[in-house]
């Protein structure tokens, strides 16, 4: 009995020393729980006004207020930072050293106090604001019943966070012996791995052609920082869907967090056991254990000269000579820095030349390897024999792509999830033939062949997945293109028609046409009609006609509804004999973009990119030119009938090249702006195109182009800035 009341009286006695850090840890949960939940709950009910079941929707939106969220975390984690430094203070100071030690206490009890204050400080301040937060909703209208497991769920995170920054912080004021110092070493705990993680995506990105950022992420599993950790398990552990709030996922939840729980118990102890071993004679001196220093410096040094490199070489326009200066400035610059650190004299830069030499032998191996590409990173194509399937992307695809909560997941994250290609045979040939098309990337002019990116995902028989890209002459392998896009498994894995989520909404979609003039016809056929007559078409349509052929239309599904907002459309090209059928059906499918009849005015806007190169050139030699550069656009407008009919025989909507087609068909240099006749269905409506490289009318070719001196055939010539491709070095 006596001992308890003697280890309150120590926690009573400590928390006397915290209460400055105790009232900023309430004013700073106050204000960001019950307060921000007002303010929060206050804007939503003004907008709010016609929508049903208010107290629903408000218990949703405070819910969200209460629950886990990235700056909660990063006030919390500053919190346990904070009250690990200030509950160990007093070993910073020799005198307040020796009259802890004089205290008839031992150092397990003296321990347990500081840490429980600490805990407390951040719990008891969470907790009762959390319940301040509850009675805040419950007053405003909210139905707080809503957020119980979401603020259940928030106290747990919450708490399993701050005890893993607790401890690190912790273990930080055990290795070292002064302030300013513990404060740096807590943060190079804290984000050494995640440091390291960027690091080695910035050297697979600056090496690596064929590198793709998903395979970055596999790295993650084996981060220890638990702030980084925690941010990014969070979007996982929640299910939005619309207006149905969100709920958590408690076996997501603990599967991203028994990794921190882990890293939690891991650092306690280690921590407990530098405080038991801890010398007095720490006390004033940057680190408390001599044979860290040598380790730790050797860590952080690697990182910095590899970290100096990358970034000298994107600030010196990629230059290796550069790279290798700023691998070497780095590491001597951390070397002389850590040294006087440790030493607090300037005089020990010279010291610790051994470890100085073991960093930059790693810094130089590890340069070395992703430099000559020792391990053959962008040459890898797997054995068809060890590859489960496949899944394909091209990135030149625009679309939008839901999942089952009708959530858009973007095309990479349908097609990764949904495609399937078991035919690897096609593929694989692809990537061998394609892989070292990065050599030339940097260097392709106009006579080399055109490209299109590809991005592959290999789902290998070993359970590993690895992804890749490079760019595929196209032009050389279209038959093979040609068997990848026939192949059952990629068309229903990349074709917002395969899209179930959406498609299963049935004729609550709204169905639009558009035939490039930006109108929207609405046709008569039914959702079902059009997804089989499209699948039917889809089945037979190939790369090669891809290349060969140019959308003539683009239908557009809608639903707009309870808010839910989904869009996705499907492009229409001339062999889609089944839809044109169903859209002939309805009157509404043309040939031509444009009725001549209809319109008003044609004005053509020539930008003169060649103009603008004459201008590089110029440039080189006579420096000066940059400061009275002008812009050699030329517009011009045409309204007589016959000319207006020659010009829309090659135009090209604007809205359509969102989907793909061959290189040099378009001439990016021409912006046509159509305006239509009052009257006509798009009244006085204009649209946008562009023009057909080898259907360019003369005398739009004449009247658009730049004829020097600042002066053009319509006298169209602006003062502009020198855009940034056409500088000269």
């Amino acid at each position: 009995m006596t001992s308890k009341k003697s280890f309150l009286v120590n926690i009573k006695t400590n928390a006397r020393r915290r209460v400055w850090l105790i009232v900023l840890t309430f004013l700073g949960f106050f204000f960001s729980m019950p307060v921000l939940t007002a303010l929060v709950l206050s804007t939503e009910k003004m907008y709010m006004a016609d929508y049903r079941q208010t107290d629903i929707y408000l218990g949703q939106i405070f819910a969200r207020s209460i629950g886990l969220n990235g700056g909660m975390a990063v006030f919390i984690s500053m919190v346990a930072i904070i009250a690990a430094i200030q509950g160990f203070s007093y070993m910073y100071q020799r005198k307040k050293l020796d009259m802890y030690m004089s205290v008839p206490v031992t150092k397990g009890r003296r321990f347990a106090a500081i840490y429980l204050n600490g805990f407390l400080v951040y719990f008891l301040s969470y907790l009762l604001n959390l319940l301040l937060s509850f009675f805040v909703g419950q007053a405003m209208g909210a139905s707080t019943s809503l957020a119980v497991e979401e603020a259940a769920g928030a106290l747990l995170g919450n708490t399993i966070l701050y005890l893993a920054v607790y401890h690190v912080a912790i273990l930080a004021v055990m290795l070292t012996g002064n302030l300013i110092v513990t404060v740096m070493g807590t943060f190079v705990l804290l984000f050494y791995d995640a440091m390291l993680h960027l690091l080695l995506t910035g050297y697979m990105e600056t090496f690596f052609g064929s590198f793709y950022y998903r395979n970055a992420e596999k790295h993650y599993k084996f981060m220890i920082s638990p702030i980084v950790r925690f941010i990014r398990f969070l979007d996982p552990v929640f299910d939005s869907v619309y207006d149905l709030g969100r709920t958590i996922h408690w076996k997501q939840f603990w599967m991203g967090i028994w990794p921190i729980v882990l890293v939690a118990l891991l650092v306690f102890g280690a921590a407990y056991w530098c405080y038991t071993k801890k010398p007095a004679e720490a006390c004033g001196k940057a680190m408390a254990f001599p044979k860290t220093k040598a380790v730790i410096k050797i860590l952080i040094t690697i990182q910095v000269g590899l970290g100096s490199g990358v970034i000298f070489y994107a600030l010196s326009g990629k230059s290796m000579m550069f790279f290798v200066f700023g691998m070497l400035a780095g590491t001597l610059l951390c070397h002389g820095v850590i040294e006087v650190i440790y030493d607090f004299d300037i005089r020990s830069m010279k010291n610790g030349w051994k470890s100085l030499l073991v960093a930059g032998g790693c810094i130089t191996v590890f340069f070395c390897i992703f430099r000559f590409d020792v391990f053959r990173y962008d040459a890898y194509v797997p054995k068809a024999d060890d590859v489960e399937d496949i899944a394909v992307v091209f990135p030149d695809y625009y679309g939008y792509y839901y999942d089952e909560n009708l959530n858009d997941i973007g095309m990479e994250n349908y097609v990764f999830e949904n495609m399937h290609i078991t035919n690897v045979s096609p593929i694989l040939e692809l990537a061998s033939a394609n892989m070292a098309n990065w050599d030339v990337r940097e260097e392709q002019e106009d006579s080399n062949p055109p490209y299109r990116y590809t991005i592959v995902k290999y789902r290998l028989k070993n359970g590993k997945e690895v992804y890749r890209q490079f760019p595929v002459d196209y032009m050389t392998y279209a038959s093979i293109l040609d068997t990848i896009m026939l192949d059952e498994a990629y068309q229903k894995g990349s074709h917002t028609i395969y899209n179930e989520p959406v498609i299963n909404l049935g004729n609550r979609l709204k169905i639009y046409y558009d035939c490039g003039d930006g109108g929207r016809a609405i046709p008569d056929f039914t959702v079902d009609e059009l997804v089989a007559a499209y699948r039917e078409d889809m089945e037979n349509f190939a790369f090669t006609d891809m290349m060969e052929e140019l959308v003539r239309g683009k239908i557009r599904l809608e639903c707009i509804e309870n808010g839910v907002y989904v869009t996705t459309s499907l492009p229409v090209y001339p062999s889609f004999t089944n839809t044109v059928a169903l859209l002939e059906r309805n009157g509404i499918y043309k040939e031509s973009y444009v009725n001549v009849d209809e319109l008003e005015q044609i004005v053509v806007r020539n930008s003169n990119s060649d103009a603008y190169e004459q201008y590089a050139e110029q440039e080189a030699y006579d420096p000066t030119i940059r400061s009275t550069y002008q812009d050699y656009t030329v517009e011009a407008a045409f309204s007589d009938r016959a000319e207006m009919e020659e010009i829309v025989k090659g135009v090209y909507p604007d809205s359509f090249t969102d989907y793909w087609m061959n290189d040099g068909v378009l001439n990016y240099d021409y912006y046509v702006t159509v305006t239509y006749k009052a009257g006509t269905k798009n009244g006085s409506y204009t649209s946008t195109f562009f023009m057909m490289a080898d259907q360019i009318p003369d005398f739009v070719k004449e009247q658009t182009l730049y004829q020097g001196n600042g002066e053009s055939s319509q006298n169209f010539v602006e003062e502009r800035a020198v855009p940034a491709q056409y500088y000269t070095n």
